[in-house]
């Protein structure tokens, strides 16, 4: 990711600080080895940090920017960047374990930003711990549907599951041109949001799901909208999505006449999301409602080329089923 999008990551900067960060340029000559860094009422300036840090890395100096915004996160554990360049240098390092603690530090921060999942998900593959790497890059994937990376490291890892059709989907998904993708970046003004316990939980339950354990997931969901709006985060979580995810864990266990009703609700609080009415269908299909099934796949097909391919073969045996009714 480009440097200005981490320089809106940082705090507003005060006249004083901005001043003081100008003077307190990095230099490794002190008797320490250490650069002087500028501080503010004896707190690191993160910026400043950072740049000696980059400096670091781009010697190959890795252990050492390690070390540094260490130190610089100690004062200032609230800035996203810091985790950010931590989390590189550690993957260059091979550390993977540290380097998703890093990643998991920067989604606790801002949830909505999709780089420190697929850091994590590169970490978690690394460890071959493929669940959890698919689970971070399905959450990319609910950010930003067209995020061609995630995709396509998901079309391989659906490949090596077995699972043709949802390998070809994401590797379509990986070529098709973003439009209105998601903001990445965090507000140059507010780099924390209150904690929500809903965030958890969704992230446990999609976990749970990529484990194959889906009666977990389930209970996870069924907490999950119990809880208010606030509780829920709903900044960051829709309840659609969770309503979506329920639908999914009932796929998975076999009940289509729930899954149809969480469907339903997903449809009552956005209908137009054209996956829902796909998903839809299937368990129509399940169920033995063709005609329903049939209309669902048109719903799903409309508009979006992508999915008028796969809803076509769902739809003919559909209405094969149907004429022999």
């Amino acid at each position: 990711m480009r440097d200005f999008v981490f320089r809106r990551q940082l705090p507003i900067l005060t006249a004083g600080t901005f001043v003081l960060s100008i003077f307190s340029a990095p230099c490794s000559g002190n008797k320490g080895g250490w650069p002087d860094i500028g501080r503010v009422h004896g707190e690191m300036v993160p910026e400043t940090c950072i740049i000696e840090a980059k400096r670091l890395t781009a010697q190959g100096k890795n252990a050492e920017a390690v070390k540094l915004l260490g130190i610089c996160v100690r004062d200032r554990p609230d800035v996203v960047a810091l985790y950010y360049y931590r989390a590189n240098a550690l993957m260059k390092l091979k550390r993977y374990k540290e380097a998703v603690n890093d990643c998991g530090a920067q989604v606790r921060l801002e949830p909505a930003l999709t780089r420190p999942l697929e850091m994590r998900a590169q970490c978690y593959l690394a460890l071959n711990e493929k669940d959890k790497a698919m689970a971070d890059l399905l959450k990319i994937t609910r950010l930003q549907p067209d995020y061609t990376r995630a995709n396509l490291m998901l079309s391989k890892l659906y490949r090596q599951k077995g699972n043709v059709f949802e390998a070809q989907r994401h590797l379509a998904l990986s070529k098709r041109k973003a439009i209105g993708s998601v903001e990445t970046t965090v507000s140059p003004a507010i780099l924390t949001h209150t904690y929500h316990p809903g965030q958890d939980l969704m992230r446990e339950a999609t976990e749970k799901m990529a484990h194959g354990k889906p009666d977990l997931a389930l209970e996870s969901c069924k907490k999950l909208l119990a809880m208010s709006d606030f509780n829920l985060g709903a900044e960051h979580i829709g309840r659609f999505e969770v309503y979506e995810l329920q639908g999914l864990v009932y796929q998975k266990m076999e009940d289509h006449a729930k899954a149809v009703a969480s469907f339903d609700k997903v449809l009552q609080l956005q209908p137009k999301i054209n996956r829902a009415y796909y998903l839809r269908a299937q368990s129509m299909f399940a169920l033995g409602r063709f005609a329903e099934c049939i209309a669902d796949c048109d719903r799903a097909s409309a508009g979006d080329k992508l999915l008028s391919k796969t809803t076509g073969e769902l739809k003919s045996r559909a209405q094969a089923r149907l004429a022999r009714h």
